[in-house]
């Protein structure tokens, strides 16, 4: 397995749900426990002239902002966006499949927050990662990843 890969497997045994679906959302630290493992694991692969922050008012769930200084001639800015919070349980996960039980068969990952945008943070970094390591030159970019999405976001955050 992959160093990569291992990344999002721990991703999927964080419980965090959506605020809809988690009365304790604002007690309970789990969005912010998944904001700073998935910042953490950000920071650690790379990215030059990169700055981080997780962006968090009171009572609204948390925001993680990735700038990337731009390479390229033009003035562009690209956002790249996506949400790491998750939709409730659900029940009928076949026998050894469960949504905080990461499961890898054949070329697929089991579990809750592998797929419907779980991998944004992943996939936005290591795109631009790929292009600064091929010397592409690539405008700003901004990677701008909440907790909210699931729950039908009341207000960006910036």
């Amino acid at each position: 397995m992959s160093y990569i890969l291992s990344f999002p497997i721990e991703y999927v045994k964080i419980p965090n749900l959506s605020r809809n679906f988690d009365p304790e959302w604002n007690t309970n630290g789990k969005l912010e426990q998944t904001a700073e493992f998935l910042l953490d694991w950000a920071k650690k692969q790379g990215l030059k002239g990169a700055t981080f922050e997780i962006i968090q008012e009171k009572g609204r769930t948390p925001l993680i902002f990735i700038e990337v200084e731009g390479t390229s001639k033009d003035s562009d800015t690209v956002l790249l966006y996506g949400h790491f919070d998750k939709q409730p349980w659900m029940t009928g996960w076949r026998e050894g499949l469960g949504p905080t039980t990461p499961v890898i068969e054949g070329d697929k990952l089991f579990g809750r927050g592998a797929a419907d945008d779980g991998y944004a943070l992943f996939g936005s970094v290591l795109a631009v990662k790929t292009l600064q390591e091929h010397g592409i030159p690539h405008p700003r970019c901004i990677i701008f990843i909440e907790g909210d999405e699931e729950s039908g976001r009341y207000k960006l955050l910036i």
